[in-house]
């Protein structure tokens, strides 16, 4: 199953949130938002999260999942965040942090045919 996921997520340690399968949108709560799963598994995938600091901007994240998925940041945010990525079926996961005001992109080989989840603190 492929994502485009969206949803917003408190941006503190305190706040921890998950993205799952969903369109391209934003929130403005702290709860994430999932779009119908509908969603063609090709399709590009959004996800974006509230920053503590400015709380008007936000962490985007874009994806197409493949075998090996490239995931782009853009932190809007004026401190770190820590984005983990998992997926079902697959034990551990990858994790990253991202610089405030930064924007840049990471790969990882993330199989076929399963559902990726994106969290960010």
């Amino acid at each position: 199953m492929g994502l485009i996921v969206a949803g917003v997520a408190g941006c503190g340690s305190d706040h921890a949130a998950t993205a799952h399968v969903a369109s391209a949108q934003k929130s403005t709560g702290n709860q994430p938002v999932v779009a119908p799963q509908s969603v063609q598994s090709s399709a590009v995938k959004r996800v974006s999260f509230r920053c503590k600091s400015p709380a008007s901007e936000f962490l985007n994240i874009s994806y197409k999942p493949a075998w090996d998925t490239k995931f782009y940041f853009n932190n809007h945010c004026a401190q770190k965040r820590r984005i983990t990525i998992t997926q079902s079926g697959w034990p551990g996961s990858h994790s990253f942090t991202v610089n405030p005001r930064t924007k840049g992109n990471k790969t990882y080989y993330m199989g076929h045919n399963s559902s990726i989840h994106v969290t960010s603190s």
